[in-house]
Formats: C-alpha cells, sequence, structure tokens
C-alpha cells in the first residue's frame, strides 16, 4: 500500500499567503486558535479540514478586509476566485452567502460576549454594593453603566474585546461625558494590558477603583 501524499490545498495555500501577510509562523496561528502545530500542517496540506468552529476562529486571527475573508471562505469552500469575473456564477454565489453566514456567526458571538461580560460587571458591582442602572439612555446618549452617588455621575462602558475599536471606544467615552454630564468615564475590560486603553479599569479591580476614588459602596 502506498503512503498518501499531501494535495496542493487552496485552503492551505490561502491560509500560507495570509499568514505570510500578518507575519505569523503556522505554529503561532495555532496557539492563537487553540490547535496544535501538527493538526495546522495537516490543514494547510490538505490532509484534513478544519471544523467550522475552528475556521472561523481562523478568520478572526488571519483576516483584516473583506477581500481576505472572502479568499479564505473561497477556498474553505472548495472555489479558487482567482479574479471574481472568471468564476462560475454559482459558486462566487455560494461563496458569498458562505461569507454572509461567517459574519453572521461572528456578530453573534461577539454580541454573545458583550452580553456575557457586561453581566460580569454587574455581578462585581452587586457584590461591592454599589448601585448603579444598566443601559443607561437620555436622548441620543447612553452608556452600559451609570453610577450616581454624591453628585457625582460615573459612566462604565464595558470592553469585552481589547484589541478591537479601541480609538472609536475612547472617542465614544468622550461623547458620554460631555452628552451625561459626567464626572468620569471609565472603560471596563476583561484585564489591562500594558495600560494601553486610557481611563482602563479590569472588571476585577472595579471595587476597589470605584471605593478609593469615589469612595462608593462603603458602608
Amino acid at each position: 500500500m502506498s503512503a498518501a501524499h499531501p494535495t496542493k490545498s487552496p485552503l492551505g495555500s490561502t491560509i500560507k499567503a495570509l499568514l505570510l501577510a500578518r507575519g505569523l509562523k503556522a505554529y503561532e496561528l495555532g496557539e492563537a486558535i487553540g490547535l496544535s502545530a501538527t493538526s495546522v500542517s495537516k490543514i494547510m496540506n490538505g490532509v484534513s479540514r478544519p471544523r467550522q468552529n475552528t475556521f472561523t476562529r481562523m478568520c478572526q486571527e488571519l483576516c483584516t478586509t473583506k477581500d481576505e475573508k472572502q479568499r479564505l471562505v473561497s477556498a474553505f469552500a472548495g472555489t479558487e476566485l482567482l479574479q471574481e469575473e472568471a468564476a462560475p456564477y454559482g459558486k462566487q454565489r455560494n461563496a458569498e452567502q458562505e461569507v454572509l453566514r461567517l459574519r453572521a456567526e461572528q456578530f453573534l458571538e461577539r454580541k454573545t460576549q458583550s452580553i456575557q461580560f457586561k453581566r460580569s460587571v454587574a455581578r462585581e458591582l452587586d457584590k461591592a454594593g454599589i448601585a448603579y442602572q444598566q443601559d443607561y439612555c437620555d436622548g441620543p446618549a447612553s452608556t452600559d453603566f451609570l453610577i450616581e452617588h454624591q453628585g457625582q455621575r460615573i459612566a462604565l462602558e464595558c470592553k469585552s474585546n481589547i484589541g478591537r475599536d479601541l480609538e472609536k471606544t475612547e472617542a465614544i467615552c468622550k461623547l458620554i461625558k460631555a452628552q451625561l454630564s459626567c464626572n468620569r468615564v471609565r472603560i471596563v475590560v476583561p484585564y489591562l494590558e500594558n495600560d494601553a486603553v486610557t481611563n482602563a479599569v479590569a472588571v476585577s479591580e472595579i471595587r476597589v477603583v470605584l471605593q478609593g476614588n469615589f469612595n462608593l459602596g462603603e458602608s
């Protein structure tokens, strides 16, 4: 019996190109998405095919543009779109539908993470005995948590993914401070990393920061 040899894989070739563009090694991709280096190698060599949830994580790690995502999804679906005009309509349509499905899946995943993170923030505030209004709205402005204490107004904006749209989050906080007349706006994150986020506080430190700075939750 002859040994099986890896075949040229459109998915593997696309992954390799995206790894090069990101300046990553295959084993680093594996570490980021929870796969062994051997499993990544098998996928890139066409020996095995990633599961859907694995592929979703792979897209999140490798793709930064719509074009990159469509290339990777097309390769995953088995359609090589070297030029969009040259591909049969049916294959193009299938690839487009797969891109839309993947975007919807990623959106739901981020939404779920956001909801779960906000719940964890609420639990910390409850444990600290700090009164708050969740999902507070006033006209066009809103914030995840509004705390009012002795004439002070403190807004908490939750950021479950600290590596995504930080500049936009900081700009939103400036608007919240002005439009909701807050004394302070803090960005609550899962953990702090090299003080990269201005006015940020880790969820585990909310109680200490609010009690220390504003005497909240103390008897």
